[in-house]
C-alpha cells in the first residue's frame, strides 16, 4: 500500500507532555520555560514545517527524514522527534534552539501521540474497513453523520499507519464525531489502527479477494478485517453486510450490537423498489429496523455496489439514532470520489471511470454497472491488471473474464500482463474472437503486456471518441464503431507513451 503524502496537522502539546507520553528523556540543558513551550502542529513533511511545529523524522525505505532535521529548525520548528543516537550536525545561528527527543521508533512515537490526542475527545468514532467500497462508504457515512454533528473524516488516502494518526491530529474542539477509513493489507494492522483510533462504531463493508499476496487466502482477509470486532466497546455497534459470505463468522465474533444491511432476510437495513432516475442517480425506499414506513432515498451514482454502500451508511445513521429523513438528506449530499464509478459523457460516449484501484470484486461490480448502463447499446470494457493477488492472479483474472462473458457487453480491451487472462477463460465469448484485440503495448506475455516497470499501459490516453464512437487517438483508427458506453478499470488514464501510438484497432 502506498504511503500517503504527509501534511501539517493541528495539535496542542507541551514539550514536557510529549516526553511524558513517550516515556522519553527531556532534552538536556532546557529550562522549565522551554519545556512548557506549546506545540502548534505535528508535521511529518519537512517542507511544511512552520514556527512552533513538532517534526517527526521517519526512516523510510528511500528517504531518511533525519537528513532534514537541521532544515526544520531553521524554519522555526520547536522540537523534533528522532531515533535514539541521532546527533544534530553543527548549525548556522538563527532559528529556534534545537530540542531533540530521542525514541526507539519514531513511527511508534507518532502513533502514541495520536492516541493520546484522540483520547481528549469523548465523541463517536466510526471506523470503516473492508475489501471494497471503503472510501465511498466513508464519504456516505460522513454526510449522514454530519446531519447532526460536526464531523471529521479521512481525506484522500490517509487510511494507513501514518494516515490514521494524521487524520486524528486534525480533531479540533468543534468536532463532535469522526469517520476514519482503515486500509488493511496484513494481519495485525487493523488491531494497531484500532488501538490508535479507539473506534466506538465499526463498519466492515465486505470480505473479498484483496491483497491476497499478503493475506494468503480469503479466510486470511476475513480474519484481518475481523480484528475490528475485538476493539469495539460493548455499548458500541458494528455494521455488517448480511449478503457477504462471511457475515455469520463476523456476526458470531462481535461482542457488541450488530446492525446488518443488504438484501438478505438477515438484514434489518434494506432497500426496496430500486430504480434509476432521469439524472443518472439511483432512487430506493430505505427500510430501517422497527420502522413501518419507508423513506425515499436518492444517491447520485448507480450500481448495486453503491446501493450496498448507501445501506451501510444508513445503518451507521440508524445506530446513532438518526431518523430516516436525516439519513436520506445526508445521502443526497454524497458525490462520488475521483476515479470511483465516476460517470461522464464525452463526444456522445458515456465513460465510467473506476480506475482508482481494482480487485476481482470491485471489477465485477464495475462490469455489472457497465452492463446496466449499456444495455441495448454498444459497449466496451477496458480492463487493466489487478495487482497483489498472489499465486491466484491468473485464475482470478480468468474468473473476471467468465463473469464478463455473462454480461451484455460488446467488446473487451485487455490492458496489461494479467488482464489478457480475462479473455482466455474457456467460457469467455471473447476468447479468440476476431474483434477482440489487446492494446499492443510493449512486453508481450498474457494479454498485451506492459513495460514491466509500471505494470500499466497507455490505453486510457489512447481511447478518445468522436460522436460516432471513432478513435481520435494518434492512430486515427476506429476503436469500437459507434460505442456508447465505455468502462475504464485499472488502467492508467494519464499515460502518454509509445503504447498509445501502437493501440490496436477494434472493428
Amino acid at each position: 500500500m502506498r504511503e500517503p503524502s504527509s501534511r501539517g496537522i493541528m495539535a496542542l502539546f507541551t514539550v514536557e507532555e510529549i516526553c511524558e507520553v513517550l516515556s522519553a528523556k527531556s532534552p538536556a540543558g532546557l529550562s522549565l520555560q522551554d519545556l512548557k513551550q506549546r506545540i502548534r502542529r505535528v508535521v511529518t513533511d519537512s517542507r511544511l514545517v512552520r514556527k512552533g511545529d513538532l517534526f517527526i523524522a521517519f526512516q523510510g525505505e528511500r528517504v531518511d527524514a533525519h537528513a532534514f532535521v537541521p532544515k526544520v529548525f531553521a524554519q522555526g520548528a520547536t522540537c523534533a522527534i528522532v531515533q535514539e543516537g541521532y546527533q544534530l550536525p553543527p548549525m548556522r545561528k538563527g532559528g529556534n534552539t534545537p530540542m531533540l527527543i530521542g525514541v526507539r521508533d519514531t513511527l511508534e512515537a507518532f502513533q502514541r501521540l495520536a492516541t493520546h490526542y484522540r483520547n481528549r475527545f469523548p465523541i463517536p468514532v466510526i471506523a470503516i474497513t473492508g475489501s471494497n467500497g471503503k472510501t465511498t462508504t466513508k464519504e456516505m457515512v460522513a454526510h449522514v453523520v454530519a446531519q447532526r454533528w460536526k464531523t471529521l473524516k479521512t481525506e484522500g488516502n490517509l487510511n494507513n499507519r501514518i494516515g490514521v494518526p494524521q487524520t486524528l491530529f486534525q480533531l479540533a474542539p468543534r468536532h463532535q464525531a469522526a469517520v476514519i477509513e482503515m486500509g488493511v493489507d496484513q494481519q495485525g494492522q487493523t488491531t494497531r489502527l484500532c488501538e490508535i483510533a479507539r473506534p466506538t462504531i465499526g463498519v466492515i463493508t465486505n470480505i473479498g479477494p484483496d491483497h491476497l499476496e499478503f493475506f494468503g487466502s480469503m479466510e486470511g482477509s476475513a480474519q484481518a478485517k475481523a480484528e475490528l470486532l475485538d476493539h469495539l466497546p460493548q455499548d458500541g455497534a458494528v455494521i455488517l453486510n448480511a449478503d457477504d459470505d462471511y457475515f455469520d463468522y463476523l456476526a458470531s465474533r462481535a461482542q457488541c450490537r450488530v446492525v446488518a444491511f443488504g438484501a438478505s432476510p438477515k438484514a434489518g437495513v434494506r432497500a426496496a423498489n430500486v430504480r434509476t432516475d432521469e439524472k443518472g442517480g439511483t432512487v430506493f425506499g430505505l427500510i430501517l429496523p422497527g420502522k413501518t414506513r419507508q423513506t425515499e432515498v436518492r444517491i447520485r451514482t448507480q450500481g448495486q455496489h453503491n446501493i450496498s454502500n448507501a445501506l451501510a451508511a444508513a445503518a451507521v445513521g440508524h445506530a446513532l439514532g438518526l431518523s430516516g429523513t436525516a439519513i436520506a438528506e445526508g445521502l443526497a449530499k454524497f458525490r462520488p470520489a475521483a476515479m470511483r464509478s465516476q460517470i461522464s459523457v464525452s463526444h456522445g460516449v458515456r465513460i465510467i471511470n473506476d480506475c482508482y484501484n481494482a480487485n476481482p470484486a470491485s471489477m465485477k461490480a464495475a462490469i455489472q454497472l457497465l452492463a446496466e448502463l449499456g444495455r441495448g447499446k454498444r459497449s466496451i470494457a477496458a480492463l487493466g491488471d489487478m495487482l497483489e493477488l498472489g499465486a491466484d492472479t491468473k485464475r482470478m483474472h480468468r474468473e473476471v473474464g467468465a463473469f464478463l462473458a455473462g454480461q451484455e457487453i460488446g467488446h473487451l480491451l485487455a490492458c496489461g500482463v494479467g488482464a489478457g487472462a480475462c479473455r482466455r477463460c474457456p467460457s469467455s465469448r471473447y476468447a479468440g474472437r476476431s474483434y477482440h484485440r489487446t492494446c499492443g503495448c510493449a512486453g508481450g506475455g498474457d494479454g498485451c503486456g506492459t513495460d514491466g516497470a509500471s505494470r500499466r499501459c497507455g490505453v486510457g490516453q489512447g481511447i478518445a471518441w468522436d460522436e460516432n464512437g471513432t478513435s481520435r487517438g494518434r492512430t486515427d483508427r476506429p476503436t469500437a464503431g459507434r460505442a456508447k458506453s465505455v468502462l475504464m478499470v485499472g488502467v492508467d488514464i494519464g499515460f502518454r507513451g509509445p503504447a498509445v501510438r501502437r493501440q490496436a484497432k477494434m472493428p
